[in-house]
């Protein structure tokens, strides 16, 4: 616009006052018949009605700006208008749209580091999240979730839950919890997930600002699977050595009333004391394993490794067998290659490991049998070492549980040869603490063999894995 006539449109007064002069003029040119002074009056009159109506046209742009700028406030394109026009509040209202669009931005910023504050931890959740809405249809769910349910989240939006997760008890649950706005919780078996498990649900009902209209709710599930399992194992086990204590405190104790309360001959007496001294020894065996076992299993052993010499280290852990192999006409061999590379292990822990396999292998061998002790490299950077007998094998369903603790083929042999029942699961925790792992191979009849695989370099080579 001209910047004169945006003076002229900027100055509300200007255009009554030529009005009114154009008028005044022209009536006493009028009166007098002055033809000058009529077109004058004529022109100032004019003149007004120009201005008047470019300052119309200026305010007529001036809202148009002013909504155009209204319907952008909080998007990124908005700018403050630039109004051709003063007065009348419009640089008020121009400022007052620059003030609200910034406090909408700030606002606006705020609610998007909320939502993906709770989008993170949604996702971050271990344990499958399925948030649906009032009508019970899917609204979103986590990784977890996608993960355990085998369905994208594309496909699982939009569908009723029962659809998604296919479990009546919870879907029934969930509707409680929609109708009466509480939440629940409840132990489940889900048989729909990737992998039949145990789940621990709980569902809670999620409300507009806290205490408002139900907006629908959040089904969180907990695999306790693994965590039944350890409950049931330890019960098993505090079971499993309160039985194996009772067992020789009683022999124990039964033998010494009768040595207190009864004459018996001499030779009774030594044969009493000879059990009882037996059973002391067991007891003492039990709770020495008990807390070699606590230790490797809470992980407090130490573990000082060292470069060890296996076909030294197996030649001592033999001698140290040699009397209970000479009691049954057992000569255990050695047969270890030369050259054969350094492993890195504890020599004090990794004997015992071989100890207790040596020990088994000798005690469940028939008198003149034979017990080997092989060693090989193997996949260019392990070691697997063998021990093995030709005894009487192991039957093939007892073999998944072999290394479990007090687990036993033969009871009531075991018990007569001295074992514990924990020496197969320490020998697996000493293995395991040296990044190794440990299997068996047997045939009834033919004899059994442990292998024991371990890595020549644990920090740089990961763990094979093994069948069987």
């Amino acid at each position: 616009m001209n910047p004169g006539v945006r003076r002229a449109v900027d100055m509300p007064w200007a255009a009554p006052l030529a009005a009114l002069a154009g008028a005044a003029l022209l009536g006493s040119s009028l009166a007098r018949g002055a033809w000058p002074g009529i077109a004058v009056g004529l022109a100032l009159v004019a003149l007004a009605l120009a201005a008047s109506r470019l300052r119309s046209l200026a305010e007529a742009d001036a809202l148009a700006r002013l909504g155009e700028a209204a319907s952008r406030v909080g998007d990124p394109a908005f700018v403050r208008p630039i109004l051709t026009v003063a007065g009348r509040g419009f640089d008020g209202v121009a400022a007052a749209l620059a003030r609200r669009h910034d406090h909408l931005v700030q606002a606006l910023w705020r609610g998007m580091e909320s939502e993906e504050a709770l989008r993170a931890v949604f996702q971050a959740l271990y344990g499958p999240a399925i948030l649906v809405d009032a009508s019970g249809k899917v609204r979103r769910i986590n990784r977890s979730a996608v993960k355990a349910l085998q369905i994208a989240e594309e496909e699982a939006v939009g569908r009723p839950f029962l659809q998604v997760l296919r479990d009546h008890q919870i879907e029934e649950a969930l509707m409680v919890t929609l109708k009466q706005g509480t939440g629940a919780a409840l132990d489940v078996d889900v048989i729909a997930t990737t992998r039949p498990a145990r789940y621990r649900v709980r569902i809670e009902p999620i409300f507009a600002h806290g205490d408002g209209p139900l907006l629908g709710a959040a089904v969180l599930l907990f695999d306790v699977t693994r965590l039944r399992y350890l409950e049931k194992v330890r019960s098993e086990f505090v079971a499993n050595v309160s039985h194996e204590l009772r067992t020789p405190i009683t022999s124990i104790k039964g033998f010494v009333e009768t040595l207190l309360e009864d004459e018996l001959p001499e030779e009774t007496k030594r044969r009493f004391l000879r059990i009882v001294k037996d059973e002391a020894d067991r007891l003492e065996a039990l709770i020495g394993d008990l807390l070699d076992l606590s230790r490797l299993e809470s992980d407090t052993a130490p573990l000082a490794r060292q470069d060890v010499d296996l076909l030294e280290l197996v030649s001592d852990v033999v001698e140290r067998l040699r009397p209970q192999a000479d009691k049954k006409a057992i000569v255990p061999e050695i047969r270890i290659p030369p050259g054969l590379p350094a492993v890195p292990v504890d020599r004090d822990m990794f004997g015992q490991a071989l100890m207790n396999l040596l020990d088994n292998a000798i005690k469940y061998t028939p008198s003149g049998g034979h017990v080997w002790v092989e060693a090989r490299k193997v996949a260019a950077d392990y070691i697997e070492i063998s021990v093995a007998d030709d005894g009487p094998g192991i039957p093939s369903e007892h073999v998944p549980r072999i290394f479990e603790r007090f687990y036993r083929v033969d009871k009531a042999r075991s018990r007569a040869e001295g074992g514990t029942g924990l020496g197969l699961a320490i020998v697996r925790h000493i293995v395991q603490r040296h990044q190794g792992s440990v299997r068996v191979e047997s045939r009834l009849g033919k004899g059994s063999r442990f292998i024991i695989t371990l890595p020549l370099h644990p920090e740089e080579t990961p763990l094979p894995e093994w069948e069987g």
